[in-house]
């Protein structure tokens, strides 16, 4: 499961880091858990964005928390290390860390451009939640109304599995996780 802990870290608490803060995520709960690997989502929220310069400005603060993850992984490299690949969790694992996979959950900061998934995926992001609850370029949400339910993904949406990315089908509507299995 992902986290939405460097969101709190970064957004409302702006106190703490991943060795001690008030969080249900921290390097010593995780340690004690016995975690492998940790999901570390770049959350944005559409809705804190209309005023601030949308989607695109949200993209921006994604590369911020990216950093963030980055800075933190440096500071406690003993503990925690980046993983890109299965590969790199069992190599961490064996070495005593704990994995951090960077995600992102909402991928309109994608905004129609297609661009920004390589450049995603070169600051180790590897996994993205298509829609949050909200219409974005990739597609529709989830929503009680039949007429959205059934909507699915967008030409843009569609577009992302051609260049080898994977869109995972759940936290979304039944058209969509079609769309996304056809694939």
């Amino acid at each position: 499961m992902h986290c939405d802990t460097l969101w709190k870290l970064i957004d409302l608490d702006g106190q703490g880091d991943l060795m001690k803060n008030d969080c249900h995520i921290s390097i010593p709960s995780m340690k004690k858990a016995g975690t492998v690997v940790q999901l570390f989502a770049c959350f944005t929220k559409a809705a804190d964005y209309k005023k601030k310069g949308g989607y695109d400005a949200a993209f921006v603060h994604v590369q911020d928390m990216v950093r963030y993850l980055r800075q933190q992984q440096e500071r406690y490299s003993e503990d925690l290390a980046l993983a890109y690949s299965w590969n790199d969790v069992d190599r961490n694992d064996l070495a005593g860390r704990i994995s951090a996979i960077m995600t992102v959950e909402e991928g309109g900061i994608l905004n129609g451009h297609m661009e920004r998934l390589e450049e995603l995926y070169q600051h180790g992001i590897r996994l993205m939640t298509p829609v949050w609850n909200y219409e974005n370029c990739i597609g529709y949400p989830n929503s009680r109304k039949k007429s959205v339910m059934w909507k699915g993904l967008k030409p843009f949406g569609k577009c992302i599995p051609c260049i080898g990315w994977n869109i995972p089908g759940y936290n979304g509507n039944r058209k969509r996780n079609g769309d996304c299995v056809s694939f």
